[in-house]
């Protein structure tokens, strides 16, 4: 009997192979869209969990409260922290330090390349987290000074297929590091991402071991399992006040961030410089919704589409009832034919989504992979909600037709099937209306993104090279500004101490007729920086190189600033940065210009040209002539230059990768609205041509009475 089913199924599979098609294709890319989403939402959720002791990893993260700003999360913490809260509390098993010291140039022989992702661990790194070694000692690979630990493709490019492991790299012409360890690749789903861990010991001087109040490096705690948490943390006031002093709590509080938190809800958190494709879990709420409904959007079409066929199969009911057939065995034919093309549809489903993968993958950056061999549930997970939906979208038309009279069957009297054509119009209503609601969403998802992309920055960003800027290239910082601008290609040349659209940091500054101090954002520039990046001086002046003053005791501030002061007239006013001994004076007024993203709102500046080093040179080229400036600009830079190759961003790059997450979330969020909208069209199209063809007697009659 099971055979001739199966026999029958096919054979009306091949008889309607049109609305088979569209019963099945629909199904399938809904159930494809929604295992693409279920791929890249454990991938998320996956995050960090690779290592054994993440759920008894914290990290500290800093409130930081200065008069003049919104209080804010940040990331970083101070160097000494670690240690202390180590040997202050005993809930501490562990600390371990991480210190990114971004891009470095090593050489090692003849060759020198950058390393792109560098950065400087604690000896507990590597216990405290499961990187595993494929050479070397986890217990003492970063505790000596001037040690480094490579990643195997990081090797590869210095020293090939030969072993690295007690080498020697130079760093900056005079600094010899030890390799005493190859890291297997950190994977993907990491946060923490480098190329090579240096031993932080190498930087701890006595300075850096008493340097309370400058954060700059990340702090991982492990600690005893069942630790009070909100217990430890109500401690860390009197610690602050201990080694910072007293007041040290109206600046700072310190709280601590599980872990496997700091993926994906880390989003409020500033200075998260160490956050590896972060990302908002709220996202992945909106994709799980977004995979339900698609998924509701495809089954409505399929029982649909499955109710109408089977209404029109009223005289072969008819004819098998006759001959003997009863309810149960139609009732099992139907369900079965179902289950069969939602099995079908699975099949193909699982096809469009290998197909579908890697497009998702460079869309997202992702590195996603069905590792059905690791994840033995995710076959029999879709074939299982193929095998119920096809049982959900049977039942109900088998046993409305297996309850038909055969006598009134064989009439064509068949008004109970056509009277249950309300309830298909209701989800063909409903599934339309929850693809209309997911385009809006869609379209404010995408407002909002080009909102972002035309928003008026306050500042030019066209055809401007960000070239980092060592110790040697700050000495010859003149004459490089000098040398470049003999290119007629090359329109302008400035430095600074911070790029605009990372989060500025923060100086506490004083000002006239205030008895508090303000932390306000602070940005060092060279002298001619207003001029170069077109910001607007709205009152005042901005700074000239023939007034000494202008060298570290003049100022201007944004609007934000002058309005958080209460100052209608802010230039002639004094301010000054709190260490400073002597008062300088507000020379200018500048328009709000966004100087963090515009996640952020614009906060109080303080824009100063002191005679600190700079990080950063700016490099304004025409774009008609980009190619033979950059020629030109690596020319100079090698002359003058010699312990670091020349290397460099554009600006409007690193701007629209602030936004990068933002845009790929719009975009895989409207390719899933598009899919909802297609599947219910080719529902409709399929209920169209089946309601055509029941109604062709209709027609005919309509046509002879001359409609």
């Amino acid at each position: 009997m099971l055979a001739n089913y199966l026999k029958t199924a096919f054979r009306n599979l091949m008889r309607y192979r049109v609305y088979s098609l569209i019963n099945i294709l629909g199904l399938a890319i809904g159930m494809a869209a929604c295992l693409l989403i279920f791929l890249f939402v454990r991938y998320e959720l996956g995050f960090d969990r690779f290592h054994r002791h993440a759920g008894q990893i914290w990290r500290v993260n800093e409130v930081q409260s200065f008069g003049g700003i919104t209080p804010q999360h940040v990331a970083l913490s101070m160097f000494p922290m670690g240690p202390a809260l180590q040997e202050e509390y005993p809930e501490v098993r562990g600390f371990t330090r991480f210190w990114d010291r971004g891009e470095q140039f090593f050489r090692q022989g003849e060759q020198g390349i950058f390393i792109k992702k560098v950065a400087a661990a604690d000896t507990a790194f590597l216990t405290m987290f499961d990187f595993p070694l494929r050479a070397g000692d986890v217990t003492g690979a970063l505790r000596e000074p001037y040690s480094i630990v490579l990643t195997e493709e990081t090797a590869r490019k210095f020293f090939g297929d030969a072993d690295p492991l007690g080498r020697q790299m130079l760093y900056q012409d005079s600094l010899l590091y030890r390799i005493t360890g190859v890291l297997r690749e950190v994977p993907a789903n990491s946060h923490l991402q480098f190329d090579a861990l240096v031993s932080i010991s190498t930087f701890d001087t006595e300075r850096r071991r008493t340097q309370w109040g400058s954060n700059f490096l990340v702090t991982y705690l492990q600690l005893a399992e069942d630790v009070d948490i909100a217990g430890l943390e109500a401690k860390f006031p009197a610690f602050l006040t201990k080694y910072i002093g007293e007041g040290a709590t109206d600046y700072y509080q310190l709280y601590l961030q599980p872990f496997l938190d700091v993926h994906l809800g880390s989003t409020d958190v500033t200075h998260d410089y160490q956050n590896f494709q972060k990302f908002d879990r709220r996202y992945i709420y909106v994709f799980v919704i977004l995979g339900i409904f698609i998924l509701i959007i495809a089954g409505i079409n399929f029982m649909n589409i499955t109710a109408a066929r089977a209404a029109s199969r009223g005289k072969e009911v008819g004819v098998r009832k006759t001959v003997g057939a009863g309810r149960l065995q139609l009732t099992g034919q139907f369900v079965g034919e179902s289950v069969l093309l939602a099995l079908l549809a699975s099949m193909l489903a699982i096809a469009i989504a290998e197909m579908a993968l890697p497009y998702l993958n460079t869309l997202s950056e992702r590195n996603l992979r069905p590792d059905v061999a690791e994840n033995a549930l995710i076959l029999p997970a879709v074939f299982v909600a193929a095998a119920l939906t096809g049982l959900l979208a049977g039942i109900y038309p088998a046993l409305l037709i297996s309850a038909f009279r055969p006598a009134m069957v064989l009439k064509g009297l068949q008004h109970g099937v056509a009277g249950k054509s309300r309830s298909r119009s209701i989800l063909v209503v409903s599934q339309f209306t929850i693809a209309i609601i997911m385009i809006a969403g869609t379209i404010l998802a995408m407002q909002q993104l080009n909102y972002m992309r035309e928003q008026d920055l306050g500042f030019d960003s066209d055809h401007i090279l960000l070239l980092p800027m060592s110790d040697v290239a700050n000495d010859q910082y003149r004459t490089l500004q000098t040398e470049f601008l003999k290119h007629p290609g090359v329109l302008g040349v400035t430095a600074s101490g911070q790029r605009l659209g990372n989060n500025v940091h923060q100086m506490s500054s004083r000002y006239e007729g205030k008895e508090d101090g303000y932390g306000v954002s602070i940005l060092n520039v060279d002298l001619n920086y207003l001029d170069f990046y077109s910001i607007a001086v709205l009152e005042g002046r901005g700074f000239n190189p023939e007034r000494e003053a202008d060298r570290g005791s003049s100022y201007l501030m944004n609007q934000a600033l002058a309005r958080k002061l209460g100052w209608d007239q802010p230039v002639g006013k004094g301010a000054k940065l709190s260490w400073k001994e002597e008062m300088g004076t507000v020379i200018g007024l500048v328009k709000d210009f966004n100087f963090n993203s515009l996640h952020h709102q614009i906060e109080p500046l303080l824009i100063t040209a002191q005679d600190w080093s700079f990080n950063e040179m700016s490099v304004k080229v025409r774009g008609n002539q980009l190619a033979a400036a950059i020629a030109h600009l690596d020319s100079v830079w090698g002359q003058l230059v010699g312990d670091r190759p020349f290397d460099y961003t554009f600006l409007d790059t690193h701007l629209a990768e602030l936004y990068r997450a933002d845009r790929q979330s719009g975009t895989v969020i409207g390719i899933i609205a598009v899919l909802a909208l297609v599947i219910a069209c080719l529902g409709l199209f399929g209920l169209a041509s089946i309601t055509t063809v029941q109604r062709t007697k209709e027609i005919g009659i309509r046509k002879v009475l001359g409609a």
